[in-house]
Formats: C-alpha cells, sequence, structure tokens
C-alpha cells in the first residue's frame, strides 16, 4: 500500500514538475534551422558561428529564453564571445531581466568603451531599473562620445530629465538636438527632429510657469 502511495507521489510530483515547464516555442519558418543548429552547438559547442546563428534565429522566433541558455551555455564552456552578449541583451530585455541586460553590455563596454551605442544600450536597461542617476550618466556619456545615437541619447537625457521635475535643463537638449538633426540629418532626421521640437515646446509651458522668460522666447523662435 504504501509502495503504490509513494508510486502515485512520484507519478504526481513529476506531473507538477512538466507543468511547471516553459511551454515549447512553436518555431515557425526557422524551425529546420533552428534544429540543425542545436545539433551541430551539441556537437561542438564552442562553435562560434553556429551559436551565433542560432542565438540570433531564437530571437527571430521569440524564444529569448532559448537564446539566453544557449548563450550563458557557450560562456561556462567556452572563451568569451562578445558579439553573443548583443543577443543575450537583447533576448534579456525583452524578459525584463534588465539587470542582466545591464551585465551583458557593461560587459561589451569593457571591450569598447568609446562605443557611445553601447552605452545608450546599457542606459535604456538601467532606466527599467529605475536607477535614475546611472541612467542619466550614461546618457550623458553617449551623448559625448557621439555614437550613431547620439541624437537619440540628448532626447533620452532631456525626456529623463522632464519626469525627474528637471524642465529647464531638458529644454535646451531639446532644441539644439533638434536643430543638430536638421543641420546634419535631413532626410532620415526630419521626422525626429520635429518630434523633438514638439517635445521641448511641450516641456516649455514648464518653463514658462517657472518664470524663465529667455527659455521661453527660445522656444517661441525656434
Amino acid at each position: 500500500m504504501i509502495g503504490a502511495v509513494a508510486a502515485v507521489a512520484v507519478v504526481v510530483g513529476f506531473g507538477a514538475f512538466i507543468a511547471a515547464q516553459p511551454a515549447p516555442v512553436p518555431y515557425g519558418e526557422h524551425r529546420a534551422e533552428i534544429t540543425r543548429l542545436s545539433a551541430r552547438v551539441a556537437a561542438t559547442p564552442c562553435d562560434e558561428q553556429s551559436t551565433l546563428e542560432l542565438a540570433e534565429l531564437l530571437n527571430t522566433e521569440r524564444d529569448y529564453p532559448g537564446t539566453i541558455r544557449v548563450v550563458d551555455g557557450f560562456a561556462t564552456r567556452c572563451k568569451p564571445m562578445p558579439r553573443l552578449l548583443w543577443a543575450s541583451y537583447s533576448a534579456r530585455m525583452q524578459v525584463q531581466d534588465f539587470a542582466g541586460a545591464v551585465v551583458n553590455a557593461t560587459t561589451l563596454m569593457t571591450n569598447n568603451p568609446d562605443d557611445g551605442d553601447i552605452v545608450w544600450w546599457r542606459a535604456k536597461a538601467k532606466r527599467e531599473l529605475g536607477d535614475v542617476s546611472g541612467t542619466e550618466a550614461d546618457l550623458r556619456r553617449a551623448a559625448e562620445l557621439a555614437g550613431l545615437r547620439a541624437f537619440w541619447s540628448v532626447r533620452d537625457l532631456a525626456t529623463l530629465l522632464e519626469t525627474d521635475h528637471r524642465a529647464c535643463e531638458a529644454v535646451p537638449l531639446l532644441v539644439v538636438g533638434a536643430h543638430e538633426v536638421f543641420g546634419t540629418r535631413v532626410d532620415d532626421g526630419a521626422d525626429p527632429a520635429f518630434g523633438a521640437l514638439d517635445g521641448a515646446r511641450r516641456v516649455g509651458g514648464q518653463a514658462r510657469r517657472r518664470q524663465h522668460p529667455q527659455l521661453v522666447r527660445w522656444l517661441t523662435t525656434s
């Protein structure tokens, strides 16, 4: 009798374990390629190209936990491969593992300390964690490095300052950022620039209430 009860308990426990596992992702058009790459990575765990392709395909199929498992598994067995961390960062942001995303970006920064884009990506993760001072520091650094995302760094910094009730610091950033885009990226930057000017005029209402006529004049004549 006791043996039968124990057997039932084992079956029930195993069933609970299975139920607790994440449901498999129903892969779409990349199913066959994911199967092939998974087999290759299992056979040769430190195959960099296959691992990278697998991680990127898993992200494409929105199997973000799968991407993280592949990248973490590679990291425990093989020499560092910074390119894989981009796939891991994207996956962690999607599953809201923002602390892990910060770690990924920080590691990437050790190899590319002057890459403003990486600093901007880390700022995005820090913002999700509610780290206002850390986000501000990263955005200022990203804008200073003038990478491809310099304009977005300025825009995001202005938004952060506005949210932190520092509207008067945000206004000049928005206006200068908009003019920079008009002057250097007219074709692909016109729409963001208009958005920045609209944001500046909106924030200008706060500047007006705080009695900053110089900033108000700047907004109305920009």
